[in-house]
């Protein structure tokens, strides 16, 4: 609806007027009124008229006065100018100032003011368009423009440009303040980072990143200039002002620097590391800064969160050799066959405090976490099962491996044990059953994240549901669809504990219904799976 405000110093004018035409039939909606110029101004600021109705004489502020006072602070407003004179001084100068057109009280038809208003409509409706086309380029200049400054950035810290000249040029094409003084880099990485990537999906962890960028580019200082690096973190590089003294720059950068990791940690609850270069004495020299500071922040299995690091105060570490030898294979296999968790536990603990103490590197510490995962695969082999089919999560936990600390990828293998050790202690006590129950268990055991019920299971081995369900009930104790959910809400349990979201957790645990699975959960364990996360999260 186009709104329309009159302005007219006699009521009986202003009364005729409203009903003239239906206003609304055509698109328009009456948002007031106004006695005099004066008021008029309330009233433009309070309602946003598209269109305003003014008489040209009037007492106080005329017409011609609030037509001008429009044009300088509201030039989008249509104006249709009123009079009860054919004066062509009015005329005149009210056209002037832009109105739609000018209209003799006396004169006035239905016909003639419904033209006038659907012509004043027209003009604002193309100046709408317009002006949205106008944004829409803006905004891909805008995008485009900030491509070619991000580009240009990473090809300085790269090493890609050598020609200070050239570099400079640049950086002042594209309104970079890029300058021949010298320069700070800061490297960050986020802290935890594979678990931040498994709690949301791509899209979700895309929205994130980008509202943590905006965040920190609202918290930098004046010439500051923010790369993002999205797998992992941000680059942020701070040139320094020939009025600066290198220990008033450098206050600033930490003072800048300290208001970020507060900023990240209050409004997304995340952590970084954070390393401080040295000076670099021009642009060119930024790639040697640059390998310095992310050097400096080291291995990073080895690294403690939510750390600064200034230039270069962590050493390298020094590999030693270690690795789990044939002594180490069979303790492990043992373990696993006789079933005990603390057992197993403790062993795996020790081989990460090992690695520690060893000061491997990443690739050697992602070498022992595979051995320990095909040692869980020969395991496995002799029940016909993988570890993927035992633990779905499996596939994120080896797709971010790379990007762990040490203490992830212990938590990591850890759950990878406890979930094979759980399900060989249910065939452990399936010596006793029939065939029949046994072949039931290892199907439900395969399939409980899928959609499988007592009929799928009956099929599965041959036999009809109610005599599945008779025999499985005297073996078992339980009933199948009970010993299922029983398998569903172990695994759903398992994927709280790493952090899935409540609302992902019927469907990766085999549940029809969000509704379904809370119940069953709630009877099995006595919590609801909210309730079960606060409990985790505490005792944490």
């Amino acid at each position: 609806m186009t709104k329309v405000l009159i302005v007219d110093d006699e009521v009986v004018f202003r009364n005729n007027i409203k009903e003239i035409i239906n206003w609304n039939k055509y698109g328009f909606y009456l948002c007031g009124e106004a006695s005099d110029g004066i008021s008029a101004k309330r009233e433009i600021e309070f309602q946003k008229p598209d269109i305003v109705i003014t008489d040209i004489k009037m007492s106080g502020m005329d017409g011609l006065s609030l037509i001008e006072y429009l044009q300088e602070n509201h030039p989008n407003i249509r104006v249709i100018a009123l009079s009860g004179y054919d004066d062509y001084e009015y005329v005149r100068t009210s056209l002037k100032q832009g109105v739609v057109d000018y209209l003799l009280k006396h004169n006035i038809t239905a016909s003639t003011l419904l033209n006038v208003l659907q012509t004043a409509q027209k003009q604002i409706h193309r100046a709408r368009e317009s002006n949205l086309d106008n944004e829409k380029v803006r905004k891909q200049i805008a995008i485009g423009r900030k491509m070619l400054q991000q580009q240009f950035l990473n090809n300085l810290l790269e090493g890609r440009l050598t020609d200070i000249d050239e570099a400079l040029k640049q950086s002042k094409e594209l309104s970079l303040p890029i300058y021949s003084g010298s320069m700070i880099i800061v490297v960050a990485e986020f802290d935890n980072i594979s678990t931040l990537k498994n709690r949301n999906t791509q899209g979700e962890w895309q929205v994130l990143f980008e509202r943590m960028m905006e965040l920190i580019s609202g918290n930098l200082l004046g010439d500051t200039m923010l790369i993002p690096r999205f797998d992992v973190g941000f680059v942020i590089l701070f040139p320094m002002a020939e009025t600066h003294s290198q220990n008033s720059f450098l206050r600033d950068v930490n003072a800048c620097i300290n208001q970020i990791r507060i900023a990240l940690k209050r409004h997304y609850n995340v952590t970084a590391c954070y390393s401080i270069s040295g000076y670099a004495s021009s642009p060119i020299g930024l790639k040697e800064v640059y390998e310095n500071a992310r050097a400096a922040l080291g291995e990073r299995i080895y690294r403690e969160n939510d750390v600064v690091i200034h230039d270069r105060t962590i050493p390298k570490s020094v590999c030693s050799s270690y690795c789990i030898d044939f002594h180490d294979e069979h303790n492990i296999m043992r373990l696993i066959k006789n079933g005990s968790w603390q057992d197993i536990k403790e062993y795996i603990e020790n081989i990460f405090n090992n690695i520690r103490d060893s000061g491997l590197n990443s690739v050697q510490a992602q070498l022992i976490f595979a051995h320990l995962i095909n040692l869980l695969s020969r395991a496995l082999r002799d029940y016909k099962t993988d570890l993927m089919t035992i633990y779905p999560d499996f596939y994120y936990v080896y797709q971010n491996l790379q990007q762990m600390s040490l203490n992830e990828m212990q938590q990591g293998i850890l759950n990878c044990y406890l979930n094979v050790m759980q399900y060989l202690k249910r065939f452990g006590e399936t010596e006793k059953y029939r065939e029949i129950t046994r072949q039931a268990i290892i199907y439900i055991n395969r399939n409980y994240n899928r959609d499988i019920s007592l009929n799928s299971i009956a099929d599965h081995v041959h036999t009809s549901a109610s005599y599945l369900s008779r025999v499985f009930k005297e073996d078992t104790g339980s009933g199948v669809v009970e010993y299922l959910n029983k398998i569903r809400v172990e695994h759903a349990k398992q994927l709280i504990r790493g952090g899935a979201k409540l609302n992902e957790l019927y469907m990766r645990s085999g549940f029809n219904s969000d509704t379904y699975f809370y119940m069953v959960f709630k009877n099995i364990t006595g919590k609801t799976p909210r309730e079960f996360r606060e409990e985790c999260f505490c005792s944490a």
